[in-house]
């Protein structure tokens, strides 16, 4: 499928949203991932698999990064809004199915498939009964904002910061005692 890129924003100190408008309309599962393809600057493509960011209903597809020196993330950097790239291969299993107060384990950028998933049931008008733990850098959280309004939001939505820390199963333990007998997805 051939993506227009959009823009990219900056939403922490170091990771990027990246949005595209699809030629064509196209469906997916909060949760799935898309094959990115990017033509490079001497010959041939660059590609790179991403969790896509953005929620179904949105229409859009946003990736959510960080900036390395790989040479298709430079190559990202360097889209300008208009320009045309392709996209293939939406798949993935990592999807919220129905289970009730499933336990979401998520680290640094790895939390783009629980936002788009929650962006997802909001929009469906499902309940949130879920709770997530987030581990990331301090002072580098992406959606970290939005989530924390969620939970204040929806009393079934339960979110745990956990800032700077590693997330091992005694801190699970701790924050939330009876996580073993919960469908845990990380």
């Amino acid at each position: 499928m051939k993506l227009v890129f959009k823009e990219h924003q900056q939403i922490t100190d170091t990771a990027f949203s990246f949005t595209f408008q699809p030629r064509e309309p196209v469906s997916w599962i909060a949760g799935q991932s898309i094959r990115l393809e990017i033509s490079a600057t001497d010959y041939g493509t660059y590609e790179r698999r991403f969790t896509i960011s953005s929620a179904p209903h949105e229409g859009i597809i946003t990736i959510t990064t960080r900036n390395s020196k790989s040479d298709f993330k430079q190559r990202l950097f360097t889209l300008q809004s208009g320009d045309i790239i392709d996209g293939y291969g939406i798949q993935g299993h990592f999807n919220w199915s129905n289970e009730n107060d499933p336990l979401f384990v998520a680290a640094g950028i790895g939390i783009t498939a629980f936002y788009s998933m929650l962006k997802q049931r909001l929009f469906e008008q499902k309940p949130l009964a879920a709770t997530l733990v987030y581990g990331h850098k301090p002072h580098d959280a992406p959606f970290r904002e939005t989530l924390k309004a969620w939970q204040r939001q929806f009393g079934e939505f339960r979110f745990d910061d956990v800032s700077g820390q590693r997330i091992t199963a005694e801190l699970l333990n701790r924050i939330v005692p009876d996580f073993q007998t919960k469908i845990i997805y990380i």
